[in-house]
Order: structure tokens, then C-alpha cells, then sequence
């Protein structure tokens, strides 16, 4: 299961799906959905990065606990820049689609 089928993709993404380039752009908004995967049983179906045991909540926790990118990279080689850029842009994207009470 891919993020495609809990998310349809919209605007710039329906555009952009299977661009060969995930990489953000000024002023749009990363296609970070062939990136981030979603598996029944895998980390408890928790969002991972590209069928990866490493979950977007791993990636975002070292983020708040002050890791650099680079520092990421060094310590997990088989993750990619992107791959950290697609963790923030699907949470960014989740964080906006989320209902609250007003």
C-alpha cells in the first residue's frame, strides 16, 4: 500500500506523479509519495521511507533531537537526502490535512 491510496494525490501532485525528480523545487511542493510506503505488518503499518524497515517517525525524531542531514546520511547509508526531504514533506502534508476542534 502506498501513500496514494490513504492520500489522492492533488494539485501540483496529480501534475507530477512519477516525476523521475523528488527533489523540491522553489515555490512547489515535494512528490514525496513514490518515497514513502505503507505495508500492513511492517512497523505496524506505520508510514516508512521506500519499503524500508526506517519509519517517517525515525527520520523526524532524529531531526527534533538536533541530528544534520548529513549526520543522518553518515549514520544511515542506505537513506538519501531526499529521502529526508519526502519525511518532512509527508508530515507537513499530514499535519495540514488534520482535523482539529475549534
Amino acid at each position: 500500500m502506498t501513500i496514494d491510496s490513504l492520500w489522492p494525490a492533488r494539485g501540483w501532485f496529480q501534475d507530477n506523479i512519477g516525476q523521475a525528480d523528488p527533489v523540491r523545487r522553489e515555490g512547489q511542493q515535494m512528490n514525496y509519495q513514490s518515497l514513502i510506503t505503507i505495508e500492513r505488518g511492517k512497523r505496524g503499518g506505520r508510514p516508512c521511507v521506500r519499503n524500508m524497515r526506517i519509519a517517517v517517525v525515525d527520520v523526524l525524531g532524529w531531526l527534533a533531537a538536533g541530528m544534520s542531514h548529513p549526520a543522518i546520511l553518515a549514520e544511515y547509508p542506505e537513506l538519501t537526502e531526499e529521502d529526508i526531504l519526502a519525511s518532512l514533506a509527508f508530515a507537513a502534508d499530514r499535519e495540514r490535512r488534520l482535523v482539529t476542534a475549534a
